[in-house]
């Protein structure tokens, strides 16, 4: 049986892919510092401007391609458990990893087209994408869907397939190994981590005759910080596991040892333009892939059936506008892309008589066993994310297990405990304290709530913004003073701990951290605003269009010693949760709450670059 030549395309976006670029404002903090020190930005390029939230258009499916032997698996992970999150799209809440990986089919004849199975040799997963309604894939890119998905892609590959491979996320060394992290990759636990070595080998079986893959990995926001592990720049052991692939692949890989694969919530790539020009947000290399198909003749060829997929073509426009990119004044950065290995020489030809290739069903997550129990539980002790800028994955939707889950049914319900505050007061007061959390971290400003926290301050500084800050600072300050009166509270109920069961425990538990996490974080939040009240800021450079002040995530805190033991104290806490209570719902949420960075930085940016508050 003849085959054609199967191109396997791996693009593996570890961070937010399938987005377009605009470039960010403002001085971005260098990495590889750990004190997370700002990079000096030059007086000229790209400038960041607001745009209405807007869907990109799909691009239509071509008649021409149902005829081509391609494919192409595109993998894209953002909401990451305990690892860094990446980003999609824009600040506008646009997700463009669809867009691209549409629009990237269309340029490379993979075909598409969702009304026919025969004729659509696209496979996509994205948690950040909405979903399809036609062909819904898993919300929840866990371990088993990552891991089934590719194997699946691979099997059903025929002989004359070009395939293509796209990953964009994480990737990890432990222990001297290579991993891809799935949402609920924990780099403590390897069991929870996809082994680069079986994607290697499934590939290496794949009996497709050209395969391409693309690590878009080590990826980072200079716009967010760091707020999580997982975004360090490459390595010399990574680079050189992730271009070891087997004989006969290509091997694109975003970015080079020392560098990190960008990505931004806005950005503008040329200085100067008009309001009319492009901005984008999300993966660098996946906007600069669209950018060079968009300015690159040469890559618009009329290709045959039996032409492979041009990707060491397409590299070197790709690079160099990754390169404009991360190079620009406003940017300060470096990211270089690579292609390693080289295809098969002798590729399979077309053979239009055998059938396409197997369009396969996509799996499903593991089942949630203890719904019931997981569900009550965590709306009693649930509180707000730290960060207006960061969202989390809703831990009802993760698969406890049935057996973990006994024991932690309700016993003294919420209801009850807060209708009988003398009889039931460890448990009314450890819900008073997370209660109290819930207002301060007030989703909406006004009677239920304070102030919300500003995560970017717009310049020039003056009178009324000072007033304003002032104010605000008003109920920062109370709100501090009232934490630390529950802080004192809670200490003195922990000699009754004993007493309660696992799951009062475990509320008790999560209650101490988060009280005295936030504690801390509001003291360094405080701090920043007292930056902007004496004007200890950087300054903002104009010609870059810079105008507002961006508050992102640093890994060292500024605030003193005192603050800096509340955090030491609530990681204890949290790695108690993490151990006494293994696999429920507050364990998760501890492994979540202790990775998370509580400093911060101002970041000289553009007011279109993530929204001002």
């Amino acid at each position: 049986m003849s085959c054609a030549r199967t191109c396997l395309f791996l693009l593996i976006c570890t961070t937010a892919t399938g987005c377009s670029i605009e470039p960010p404002q403002g001085s971005l903090p260098r990495r590889g510092t750990a004190s997370g020190t700002q990079s000096t930005a030059r007086d000229a390029g790209p400038r960041v401007r607001p745009v209405a939230p807007q869907q990109q258009p799909e691009v239509p499916p071509q008649a021409d391609q149902a005829a081509f032997p391609r494919r192409m698996l595109f993998i894209h992970l953002s909401k990451y458990m305990y690892l860094n999150p990446l980003t999609a799209g824009r600040a506008s809440g646009e997700d463009r990893t669809k867009g691209h990986a549409i629009r990237l089919a269309a340029e490379w004849k993979i075909p598409f087209d969702p009304r026919d199975d025969k004729r659509n040799q696209l496979f996509f997963l994205s948690d950040s994408a909405r979903p399809d309604n036609r062909e819904p894939w898993p919300s929840l890119l866990m371990k088993n869907v990552v891991m089934e998905t590719y194997e699946q892609f691979f099997e059903t590959s025929r002989a004359q397939d070009r395939i293509a491979f796209y990953f964009g996320g994480h990737a990890l060394e432990v222990a001297g190994k290579t991993y891809l992290a799935p949402i609920e990759g924990d780099p403590d636990d390897v069991e929870t981590l996809i082994p680069l070595a079986d994607v290697y080998a499934k590939l290496k079986a794949c009996k497709a005759t050209q395969k391409v893959v693309i690590w878009d990995v080590c990826r980072y926001n200079p716009q967010r910080g760091h707020l999580r592990r997982g975004s360090s720049p490459m390595t010399e052991s990574l680079y050189n596991s992730l271009s070891a692939a087997p004989e006969g692949v290509e091997v694109v890989i975003a970015c080079k040892p020392d560098e990190n694969a960008l990505e931004f919530f806005h950005i503008q790539a040329e200085p100067g333009q008009s309001e009319s020009s492009h901005k984008y947000g999300g993966s660098v290399i996946l906007e600069s892939m669209r950018f060079a198909a968009a300015n690159t003749k040469e890559l618009n060829p009329l290709p045959t059936a039996a032409d492979p997929i041009p990707v060491a073509a397409w590299i070197p426009p790709v690079a160099k506008r990754v390169d404009a990119i991360a190079s620009a004044p406003v940017v300060n950065l470096k990211q270089t892309v690579n292609l390693h290995g080289k295809m098969n020489a002798n590729q399979t030809p077309p053979d239009a008589d055998e059938a396409p290739a197997k369009r396969f069903a996509y799996p499903t997550t593991p089942k949630q066993e203890a719904l019931a129990v997981v569900t009550n539980a965590v709306m009693e002790f649930r509180v707000p994310p730290l960060r207006l800028d960061f969202t989390e994955t809703d831990l009802t939707l993760l698969p406890f297990r049935e057996e973990v889950m006994n024991g932690y049914e309700a016993g003294v319900t919420a209801q009850e405990a807060l209708a009988q505050r003398e009889k039931y007061k460890f448990e009314s007061r450890t819900l008073g304290a997370l209660e109290k959390v819930r207002r301060i971290w007030t989703v909406f400003p006004g009677p239920a709530g304070g102030p919300q926290l500003r995560d970017s301050i717009q310049g020039p500084v003056n009178d009324a913004l000072k007033t304003a800050l002032k104010k605000d600072q008003d109920f920062w300050a109370i709100s501090c003073a009232e934490l630390e009166l529950l802080n004192e509270d809670l200490e003195m109920l922990a000699p009754a701990r004993k007493d309660q069961t696992k799951r009062w425990q475990a509320h008790y538990d999560y209650a101490r951290a988060t009280v005295k996490a936030r504690l801390a974080f509001i003291n360094e939040y405080n701090k920043m605003m007292g930056n902007v009240l004496t004007e200890t800021l950087p300054p903002l450079n104009t010609k870059l269009g810079q105008d507002t002040f961006k508050l992102a995530a640093a890994e060292k805190m500024k605030s003193g010693k005192d603050v800096q033991r509340l955090v030491e104290e609530s990681r204890k806490l949290f790695d108690k949760i993490i151990t006494e209570h293994k696999g429920t719902p507050w364990a998760v949420q501890a492994k979540r709450d202790k990775n998370l960075a509580l400093g911060l930085m101002w970041v000289p940016t553009n007011s279109e670059a993530g929204g001002v508050r």
